[in-house]
Parts: structure tokens; sequence; C-alpha cells
């Protein structure tokens, strides 16, 4: 609809592809007056995006994930399984175990797994994500983020407990004190190690074991 003075303004859904458009505006006539059309390029630029985070420090367990970052549009736009690069900056260019393939989550965050890289044991790890980009939106690199992985069930305070099938559990002690916990077994067959808190156990090995 125009306005009192006869401007008129349009707020214009951008469902294409980045390009140089024409907007055509038309007017048909009524019984006051005559028909009437105007165009107008418009032109459609690729959305820039960024991998926001609120730190670039992150802790995660051996053999869990965790967060490091969120990857969106200017203006907020969540980019939602897109493809990207995750490398650890330790490592020379050209070594293979530097870069590993991997794909933002249903809301957009980037998250780094353990067992990427073939596996990261106990340390610390600078890495760097990276989207290349397509069509619709631009590159972006973030910047470094320090990952700390610990010794699985390091954080958690797990009862260990070591078993020899058909007798009963012994209590070796808590997960948190693991690299203290020892045991001799004293007779021959299979044995199981188990973590358990009050309502659920699992088994972290087994074990044959001849005396």
């Amino acid at each position: 609809m125009t306005a009192a003075d006869g401007s008129v303004s349009a707020i214009v859904p951008v469902n294409v592809l980045p390009g140089s458009y024409q907007l055509r505006a038309s007017f048909a006539e009524d019984a006051t007056a005559l028909g009437s059309s105007t165009e107008a390029p418009l032109v459609v630029e690729i959305a820039p995006t960024t991998f926001e985070s609120t730190t670039n420090i992150a802790t995660v367990q051996y053999s869990d994930n965790v967060r490091l970052a969120t990857l969106h549009t200017a203006t907020g736009e969540l980019l939602r399984w897109q493809p990207i690069m995750l490398s650890r900056t330790d490592l020379a260019l050209g070594d293979v175990r530097r870069d590993v393939a991997s794909f933002t989550d249903g809301v957009g965050d980037v998250r780094l797994d353990t067992m990427d890289f073939g596996g990261l044991a106990a340390g610390t790890y600078p890495i760097v994500a990276k989207f290349f980009g397509d069509v619709r939106f631009d590159a972006a690199m973030s910047g470094v983020f320090t990952v700390t992985v610990q010794k699985e069930l390091a954080t958690s305070d797990w009862d260990i407990y070591v078993q020899r099938v058909g007798d009963p559990p012994k209590l070796l002690g808590k997960s948190t004190n693991a690299d203290s916990l020892r045991y001799v077994p004293s007779k021959s067959g299979p044995y199981w190690v188990t973590a358990c808190k009050a309502d659920y156990c699992f088994v972290i090995f087994t074990v044959s074991h001849s005396v």
C-alpha cells in the first residue's frame, strides 16, 4: 500500500541465492489513475559467518565430547549440520593427524569428540575450527581452543570393583584415585572390572587370568 505522499516501501523476503536481481513494482490502473510500474536492482550478498564461544578453554573426559563454539551468521541464523574441519595446530602442515572432518550439530554447535584425530590421549591440545563456506554462507575460522583431555572417569567419583566371574565383587577404590588402584588375582578365570554408581554399573574391561 502506498503512503500518504504516494511513496512505496516493501519488505522483501530473501529466499534466493546470492547474486544480482531486479525487483519490479507495478500498479494496476483503477478508475482514477492509469497503471504504472518500475524496476530497481537488488543485490543479495553472501552471508558472513562466525564461530561464537564464551570461552576458548574446554575440559573433556576421554571417550566423551565437548562443545567448543556455535557457528552462525551475523544476523544470528544457526548453521546446522554444516561441514567443518577441526585442526590440531600443534602438528605440522601435511601431518595426517592434523585435520579431521566434522559437522556442526542440530543447533549449530561445534563439538570435539576425543575419538577424533584417531583418539586423543590425556593431555592438552590446541584446536582450530574452520568452515569453508558455500554459495550462501561465507567462510569462517575460529580462534584457538585449548582443550584438556582427562583420563576416563577422572572427573567422576565412581566406585571401581573387580570381580572374578562367579565370585562376589571386590571394591578397589574410587575412580578419582585410579592411578593408585592395584589388584593381584589369586584364582584363575575371567575377571570383570566395573565402575558403579548407586543405581547402575558398567564394565570397563574384562580379562582372563591364569595362576
